[in-house]
């Protein structure tokens, strides 16, 4: 990040000294730093290697309005981060959103009003407690064109399902996601979903009833998955008044079927 400098000019004497600069109003990024110094004869140099510190700031159930590259850990007893526009990108860049450590629920990502053309991308998302239920780690409802691809997703909780897409959303992309429950009744998807791709995803459940995909709507592709479930009546993949198309799906416009104040 650039666009930033010296705030003072700092005087000190003797041999061995410090002195400390103050810098406000930075945005989040990463940034470098260096030193100039002057002596009583006028000779400058700057200090052998750069120095380097991060800005960054809390998501904990906060609405994002605008896209977001995450540059820390998250960790939040209750809801992770909220979706809060359309057309927003959140790429967590491998760092985990914590969520819910506190069991009184909440969500890793949220977008439960339905902004739609979302990005969840490069996100390692925990379920932080097995205390409490329903605790998904990402939930999309009535949310179009959007994309959820290559997150690292962990739910430990009862009925806390890896991703949740209801409302029957149309153009969604969920792809190279690695995907583990650890609970009963916790499919690792449970995807309402119209003119979708569904590929290259790699689930793992544990629990009774714990599906590995399970699938409600029409008009989709859905290949290359891998599934693997290790609790009784744990279908791999469970179709519920499903088709599946064999070529790609055509690109859709899907009006909104609900009203969202602002």
């Amino acid at each position: 990040t650039t666009g930033w400098g010296p705030a003072t000019t700092n005087s000190v004497s003797g041999t061995t000294n410090s002195t400390s600069f103050e810098v406000t109003g930075l945005e989040e990024g990463n940034y470098e730093w260096n030193c100039l110094t002057t002596d009583d004869g006028g000779l400058t140099d700057f200090a052998d290697a750069n120095r380097t510190f991060t800005v960054s700031k809390n998501y904990c159930n906060k609405p994002i309005q605008q896209s977001l590259d995450l540059y820390e850990n998250q960790t939040c007893s209750g809801n992770g981060i909220l979706i809060g526009a359309d057309d927003v990108t959140l790429d967590c860049a491998g760092y985990t959103i914590n969520y819910s450590y506190s069991g009184t629920g909440g969500y890793g990502v949220d977008n439960g009003d339905g902004y739609t053309n979302v990005t969840i991308k490069n996100c390692n998302i925990v379920e932080g407690t097995i205390t409490g239920s329903n605790k998904h780690s990402i939930y999309f409802d009535g949310s179009d064109n959007s994309t959820i691809e290559n997150n690292n997703i962990t739910t430990i909780g009862p009925t806390s399902k890896g991703i949740l897409i209801t409302s029957f959303c149309e153009n969604l992309t969920v792809v190279n996601n690695s995907i583990t429950t650890l609970a009963n009744t916790a499919p690792g998807m449970d995807l309402s979903i119209s003119y979708s791709n569904i590929s290259e995803n790699e689930v793992h459940t544990a629990g009774t009833t714990s599906y590995g995909i399970s699938l409600g709507g029409s008009n989709s592709q859905v290949f290359n998955n891998t599934v693997f479930t290790t609790g009784s009546d744990g279908w791999g993949i469970r179709a519920a008044l499903f088709s599946v198309l064999p070529t790609p799906p055509p690109p859709r416009a899907c009006p909104s079927a609900r009203v969202r104040s602002a």
